[in-house]
Order: C-alpha cells, then sequence, then structure tokens
C-alpha cells in the first residue's frame, strides 16, 4: 500500500497564503487486508516516522469498502 499525506503550508500566518502539499511517505507491506489489519499497519508506519496522530484527518481511496466508514472502516 503507498502511504501519502496531503498538508497545507502556511506562509504569512493565519491570514497568509495557504498551500496544499502532497508529500509520499512510502510503502507498506499488508498481510492482512481486513479494516483492522490496514488500521494497524497504516498508524504504526504513521507513528514509527514521528507522526502525531492527534494532529492527522484520514481519507482512504481505494474503491473498497473495507477503506470506508467511521465504524468499520479503515
Amino acid at each position: 500500500m503507498s502511504v501519502l499525506v496531503r498538508w497545507v503550508e502556511r506562509q504569512g500566518g493565519i491570514d497568509g497564503v495557504a498551500k496544499i502539499r502532497e508529500t509520499f511517505l512510502g510503502f507498506i507491506v499488508v498481510t492482512d487486508a481486513s479494516a483492522a489489519g490496514l488500521t494497524a499497519s497504516v498508524t504504526t508506519f504513521l507513528k514509527d516516522i514521528g507522526l502525531d496522530l492527534a494532529k492527522l484527518r484520514g481519507q482512504g481511496y481505494d474503491g473498497a469498502s473495507v477503506m470506508s466508514g467511521s465504524r468499520g472502516g479503515v
């Protein structure tokens, strides 16, 4: 699975120019394709590279139902 982040870069404070950036972080080898398995893989990867999960929001796209849903999705 590939992992990318989309983030906002602000220049000039809160009223300044905001630029949307996208950065490729890497690939994850997936051994469990269930929603729980994918969630565990992604959260472990993000923690391992030093991102604070409390400051992140997620969206996943692959056309599979395992990625969507607030209770059972990734």
